[in-house]
């Protein structure tokens, strides 16, 4: 990830790396984190709109909303302001998705995932950070009754998958979200469909989930807990 910083706090960015990778105790934000917050704060005091300034400052919010909820809404602030700077700032779209997710606004994660670029991740070699994405538009198109969308968008992901079924070197994430949308519809817990389009989206969904499980993505056991007993 390339930041445009002063120079003075290009250092930030070792700091973003550690606090990432840093166990956050309960009692509160690690020692990084900690030293990223007060960083993140510090920049946005001199050198106030710029689009990276308010991502680094949204970012080190969001690391610390996985532990404190009520900071989360400032981070999201904090990520629309970047994109408002610099609307191809996919960092910042990125982390928007997931806390647009996260407060229920599945309009707005399908609308940001829609000018998100792919082909940006993947030339910083994290084509598996726009997978995640596209797992939660589609759990958010789903939520939203649009069941059109969802089985096409579904399909591709899929597809995306498994064209890397044979490629040890590329770790994907496993698609906890989508197999907690099948527990969810499976459940009744998806009350803005029909229950006979619910049903068929659940079983298309539950079929295209199964190709995944042969390339070490899922198990069975992910399905079957979703089926009603």
């Amino acid at each position: 990830m390339t930041l445009d910083l002063p120079d003075c706090f290009q250092r930030i960015l070792d700091l973003l790396e550690a606090a990432e990778d840093e166990e956050q105790p309960e009692t509160g934000p690690g020692p990084c984190l900690s030293r990223l917050l007060a960083e993140s704060e510090a920049l946005a005091e001199q050198a106030p709109g710029v689009a990276d300034t308010h991502y680094i400052r949204g970012y080190a919010l969001f690391l610390l909303s996985r532990q404190e909820t009520a900071v989360a809404q400032e981070a999201l602030e904090e990520m629309a302001l970047a994109m408002r700077l610099r609307p191809g700032h996919h960092w910042a779209r990125y982390h928007a998705i997931i806390l647009c997710h996260e407060k229920g606004d599945h309009a707005s994660v399908v609308h940001h995932f829609e000018t998100l670029n792919r082909a940006y991740f993947a030339r910083d070699g994290k084509d598996w950070r726009y997978l995640v994405a596209w797992q939660y538009a589609i759990d958010g198109l789903l939520r939203l009754g649009r069941a059109d969308r969802f089985e096409g968008e579904l399909t591709n992901l899929v597809r995306a998958y498994l064209d890397h079924i044979d490629d040890p070197d590329e770790l994907l994430p496993r698609p906890g979200l989508l197999f907690n949308l099948n527990r969810d519809i499976r459940q009744g817990r998806l009350d803005v469909l029909p229950e006979a389009v619910a049903r068929a989206c659940a079983q298309f969904l539950e079929d295209r989930l199964a190709l995944l499980i042969p390339g070490g993505w899922g198990r069975e056991s992910d399905l079957s807990d979703g089926r009603a007993r």
